[in-house]
């Protein structure tokens, strides 16, 4: 096993291992972690808050969010509290394919229940979203999301 942000594993957990289990010409698996935080008040909204965390290559983020037209190479979705993203949550993204050396982390906290589809591979930032990135390379990636201004 390798050591900082990338681990790579024969098998990993959840539906992704089902996945890999039963799939053919399947490259390979591996395990991305950062931790993601974010220090400024969110509004007064009192539902449920939803964190999604996605990875991409090189070229995928551009000012910071997810490049149009780019697909992520593994998401993340899961209910948090304002509470857990000031003492910053730590993630863990399981990666497929063939080049699983992500570039750049992009994650974005908005109301709403973690309900998207395909683990939230498709969403994108909604409006009034907190959202940061952060490279993926080097170290514990730390992803400081920020209130739109």
């Amino acid at each position: 096993m390798s050591t900082g942000p990338h681990t790579k594993h024969p098998k990993a957990g959840g539906w992704l291992s089902l996945v890999a289990a039963t799939s053919l010409g399947l490259g390979a698996l591996a395990s991305l972690q950062a931790e993601v935080s974010l220090e400024e008040p969110l509004d007064d909204h009192d539902g449920e808050l939803r964190l999604v965390v996605q990875s991409y290559a090189a070229g995928g983020v551009a000012g910071g969010a997810p490049a149009n037209g780019k697909r992520p190479l593994s998401s993340f979705q899961r209910s948090v509290t304002r509470e857990e993203l000031r003492k910053g949550i730590p993630v863990r993204l399981v990666q497929l394919g063939e080049d699983l050396d992500a570039a750049d982390i992009v994650a974005w906290v908005e109301r709403g229940a973690p309900d998207l589809e395909f683990d939230a591979r498709t969403a994108r930032p909604g409006l009034g979203a907190a959202v940061g990135s952060a490279p993926a390379l080097g170290g514990l990636p730390r992803v400081q999301l920020r209130r739109p201004s």
